[in-house]
């Protein structure tokens, strides 16, 4: 199997390879209610919340153009694939504003989206 099918067909699996090793590496951060505040729940940090959601709705949209067995744009699948890399470990490394990530958030959607016409406008298996 080529390097080009496997970007292609196998999106969702790399995805999925690269979500468990930041975990493994990074760790899960400590939010929620267990998490010492005064009398509320902290709702300031809203990039966790953005981030689950980003991933849920990448991982089931790859999944169901990998169980359809369409194949996706090499060029917007690798750009995605370095956007999700970018949003798990640059926020730690640069300590980047939320703003900066947000912006990262916001392209990966955008690239995915595109990415799903792409595959779903040309229907190559």
């Amino acid at each position: 199997m080529s390097f080009t099918t496997i970007i292609q067909k196998r999106t969702f699996i790399i995805l999925v390879l690269v979500q468990l090793i930041f975990t493994f590496i990074g760790g899960i951060e400590n939010v929620g209610i267990n998490k010492t505040v005064g009398w509320a729940w902290d709702i300031a940090n809203f990039l966790v919340l953005l981030r689950v959601g980003d991933w849920l709705v990448i991982l089931i949209g790859y999944g169901i153009i990998a169980i359809a067995g369409y194949r996706t744009s090499l060029y917007l699948s690798l750009l995605q694939i370095f956007l999700l890399i970018a949003i798990l470990s640059l926020p730690g490394i640069f300590f980047l504003g939320n703003f900066a990530v947000f912006g990262l958030h916001i392209a990966a959607l955008a690239v995915f989206i595109g990415n799903m016409l792409w595959a779903v406008r040309y229907r190559k298996f």
